[in-house]
């Protein structure tokens, strides 16, 4: 044997397959035609079909065992792809990982027995070198080198590097394996298939970093369907707004809620709410229906005006003295404003207005708790897609003590203290007391589940909608005439006299300007995900092709693509007030993609029966604040040439996007 210097090693016959020698071998595929010489000298092995050969060069002496548990099928390196089983991949990883290991053991023990620090390090760049070798082999796996190895070596070399460089090696062992086996392959009649190059995660940084870029590049790619992996899941993303009633039609096929549940327990921490898993026989959604539309509403909104001003001019009054500036963030304010308003209107109040003695101690008391509360639930927002994304939330300390201090305060035996509970936390308190089998924690963080769905996208809408006003002097304009024109024909009065103004749902659903500034503001920074989990292998069929669907895949719609087409909204980035009215100042339902009129044009709520319950509410208490604003406030940007806020692109899928930074405002009193 040419070029093999370093005496043969005798090998039991069968070994490989099994066999129990006390001393590990290490094993690793090289690259090359025939027997290539190695300065090593270690023991070549040749393999040829399912034959395993052990060769010398000076002993002379052989021995042969079967592969076949080891080999299926060694391609030839210029086919197109390798096709390997488990065994046979197993087998290259022992020896990807030992081979080098082998070397950088001889060479370390050799630097220690000398002392000197410089040989260590060219020990260790050697041994990276022969991985890279190693690794080469995998395009031409022909011949096996094997080296003795006693288990002892191990503790020659120092603990940092070896647990370093264990782990090092498992990473990328395990993406090589998965590479080979665990990529999911097209079949025939299926959407177009994006794995993306990272094992689980597949495209998830990608989409994550930029999600309408990224699906837009998808599109020009592949068309108006395309399948893409992210963090475990294959979703099949439909682009084509004409395709949605499509998707619609198929429920026989694709479950709404099994996502949505499944979410709802990992990020909030109660059991499953899947009637179909027996913790409870209660339907949410028609819950939420029943208590947060219809007759229920005029009773929400009702509240939520009388909340909303005590919040703005009382409990703020003492920044308000002496009609002088106040100077704020501005999604501070809003999120300070509508979540202690909302909290107060959905959760009631820990005091009785009318004839509580210690009215004003018990404000101030109640108002500390909330805005603790606040605390507690950005810090556990802040986390939230973490949490969507699968990450157990005990890795977030911080976020885990606040989500729990929320389930506290949202006790059942907290709850019943206080006054002028809404319909909605009243019904959901009963259901969980007689349909669940939840302890109590976990029926408080259902009502948690409440408190977040209530807030989370409420607050940024009313955020940006505001912002847009602040920035578009002609839109603030068009606002207040509208407000004040509903307000004077009802007689309504304002002033500071304790006299609240009152703007029922009628008169709220009388304000389309408002309703178009709010639409625009909501298609500008609304990032929501349409969700359907395939109950089965099925065929979806679309306007103009079909395609095969598997089992437990999703299919997704991503409105921001509808939103942001030029060809349906022109100038798409930019804000226009008006652009949900039409020609006689009404709202307008007339929006075209190539000549054809859409069915779906705005879906910042979803769509079908899955569109969100609360989303009249939401409307209806953005209107609200803007309408107390414009009565009793004059507001202004700091800088009023202040750039907008770019999209907090982390929270991309779960509904309105928040601002990357805030903007400085200020406010007073107006003279009444």
């Amino acid at each position: 044997m040419k070029g093999v210097t370093r005496d043969t090693l005798s090998l039991p016959a069968g070994s490989l397959e099994g066999g129990s020698d006390p001393e590990l071998l290490s094993v690793a595929f090289l690259g090359g035609d025939g027997f290539p010489t190695h300065s090593s000298g270690r023991k070549v092995y040749n393999l040829r079909a399912n034959m395993v050969q052990v060769m010398g060069s000076s002993s002379g002496t052989m021995s042969t065992c079967r592969t076949s548990t080891l080999v299926s099928k060694v391609n030839h390196p210029h086919l197109p792809m390798f096709r390997y089983e488990f065994s046979f991949v197993f087998t290259f990883i022992i020896a990807l990982f030992t081979a080098s290991l082998q070397q950088y053991l001889e060479k370390a023990q050799q630097a220690k027995a000398q002392r000197e620090e410089a040989t260590v390090m060219a020990a260790l760049h050697s041994a990276t070198q022969d991985m890279t070798n190693v690794a080469r082999g995998i395009a031409s796996p022909a011949i096996l080198v094997v080296t003795h190895f006693p288990l002892g070596s191990f503790w020659a070399l120092p603990e940092m590097f070896l647990a370093s460089w264990i782990w090092g090696m498992a990473v990328i062992l395990c993406c090589v394996f998965w590479f080979l086996l665990g990529r999911r392959r097209r079949q025939q009649g299926e959407p177009p298939l994006e794995n993306g190059f990272l094992p689980y995660l597949g495209c998830a940084l990608k989409f994550g970093a930029n999600p309408l870029e990224f699906l837009k590049e998808k599109q020009k790619k592949h068309g108006h369907i395309f399948t893409c992996h992210v963090a475990g899941k294959y979703i099949h993303f439909l682009t084509d707004p004409f395709s949605y009633h499509a998707l619609m039609r198929q429920g026989k096929h694709l479950d709404w809620k099994k996502f949505h549940f499944a979410t709802s327990a990992k990020a909030f921490g109660h059991g499953s709410i899947d009637p179909a898993e027996g913790n409870t026989t209660e339907n949410f959604h028609q819950t939420f229906i029943r208590t947060l539309q219809g007759n229920a509403l005029d009773a929400l909104i009702e509240a939520m005006m009388e909340n909303l001003q005590y919040v703005m001019l009382q409990s703020r009054a003492p920044k308000l003295q002496s009609n002088t500036w106040v100077t704020e963030g501005l999604y501070t304010f809003c999120c300070q404003v509508m979540f202690e308003s909302g909290f107060l209107t959905l959760f009631g109040k820990e005091f009785n207005s009318n004839n509580d003695k210690n009215l004003s101690s018990k404000q101030e008391t109640e108002r500390a708790h909330i805005l603790n509360a606040l605390e507690n639930f950005k810090e556990f927002d802040k986390i939230f897609p973490a949490l969507v994304a699968g990450l157990p939330i005990h890795l977030f300390k911080s976020a885990h003590s606040a989500r729990e201090k929320l389930g506290e305060a949202l006790l059942h035996k907290n709850l019943l203290k206080r006054d002028n509970l809404s319909e909605l936390v009243t019904l959901r308190m009963f259901l969980n007391d007689t349909l669940s089998t939840f302890d109590d924690m976990e029926k408080a963080k259902t009502h948690v589940a409440v408190l977040w769905a209530s807030q989370a996208n409420t607050i940024p809408a009313t955020f940006w909608t505001l912002f847009y006003l602040l920035k578009s002097p002609e839109a603030m304009r068009a606002a207040t005439k509208e407000v004040q024109s509903v307000l004077e024909t009802d007689e309504e009065s304002i002033s500071l006299d304790g006299k609240h103004i009152s703007l029922n749902r009628k008169q709220l659903d009388n304000m389309p300007i408002l309703d178009s500034i709010i639409k625009e503001a909501m298609r500008l920074s609304s990032a929501s995900m349409t969700f359907r989990v395939a109950k089965e292998d099925f065929t979806l069929h679309l306007e103009n092709d079909f395609y095969n669907i598997r089992k437990d895949d999703i299919v997704a719609l991503y409105p921001q693509l509808l939103h942001f087409d030029p060809e349906i909204y022109a100038d798409p980035l930019t804000f226009k007030y008006n652009r949900f009215l039409n020609e006689k100042g009404e709202e307008k339902t007339d929006f075209y993609r190539n000549g054809r009129k859409l069915k779906y044009y705005y879906m910042p709520f979803g769509t079908g029966i899955a569109k969100c319950p609360g989303r009249l509410f939401a409307v209806h208490e953005i209107k609200q604040f803007l309408a107390l604003i414009f009565s009793y406030f004059e507001i202004e940007l700091v800088d009023s040439n202040v750039k907008c806020p770019s999209l907090d692109q982390s929270r991309a899928g779960l509904g309105i996007l928040q601002p990357s930074n805030d903007i400085d405002f200020r406010y007073r009193m107006k003279c009444l």
